[in-house]
């Protein structure tokens, strides 16, 4: 939580508005429960960087994380980590909810149990999601929403991905769309997931659904989906 209140601005490390770890390495020292206690992502909206630095969990499981955005009505990204620009690996969650459904004119960045958005390259590895409910409007995954960099060994079991099209002022409809095992959306081409597995999950919504990935301009090399309901 001193992570997330230090990358958003809301405690000082330094006279800087917000600290982004950048050339650092945080450690996970323990198994966290986060009890289900309302969680504030570590960087908020995937058009800034985030955290910047390395998360090394090395081998620890965080559970019962949960996280609804949804009454904030604001352009945002959801998960563990809202925004990042950088490097986590190396750690389990278990028995994840994260919400973040809205109605303003663009719909949130994206929704996912480790990583809600990363527009500037980073990278994911030895990252695992036991039991997950991701519901958004649009780009919801079980690793991450909004993704440009490399997403290697990673795997998702019981995931339940949602997402459901924004009403908009005038009654017309919108998104709804790009959900995935792993990834939810991409738009850059060089990102690559390589050696990841999705397993007994539910994936459902209005366009642009895949086991793996939603929808992108990426490579996906030796993954396994198994038992997935799209």
């Amino acid at each position: 939580a001193w992570l997330a209140a230090a990358v958003n601005g809301e405690v000082a490390v330094t006279k800087a508005a917000s600290y982004s770890f950048a050339g650092e390495t945080v450690k996970l020292t323990s198994d966290i429960d986060l009890g289900n206690y309302p969680w504030t992502p570590i960087g908020l909206t995937g058009d800034a960087a985030g955290f910047q630095g390395t998360f090394d969990g090395q081998g620890h499981t965080i559970s019962n994380l949960y996280v609804d955005l949804t009454a904030e009505r604001k352009y945002q990204s959801a998960g563990l980590f809202g925004s990042v620009h950088g490097t986590v690996k190396n750690f389990t969650v278990k028995n994840a909810t994260v919400k973040n459904l809205d109605d303003i004119p663009d719909t949130s960045n994206g929704t996912a149990v480790v990583v809600g958005a990363s527009q500037f390259e980073s990278t994911i590895e030895n990252v695992h999601v036991v039991n997950a409910v991701v519901s958004a409007n649009k780009r919801a995954a079980g690793i991450a929403g909004y993704f440009c960099g490399t997403i290697t060994g990673c795997t998702v079991d019981g995931l339940v991905a949602t997402t459901t099209p924004d009403k908009k002022s005038n009654g017309t409809y919108d998104n709804g769309d790009k959900i995935g095992g792993i990834v939810a959306y991409d738009n850059t081409p060089g990102t690559a997931i390589d050696r990841c597995s999705v397993k007994n999950a539910h994936i459902e919504g209005y366009r642009d659904l895949g086991g793996i990935s939603g929808t992108a301009r990426l490579s996906i090399t030796n993954c396994i989906v198994e038992n997935v309901d799209i």
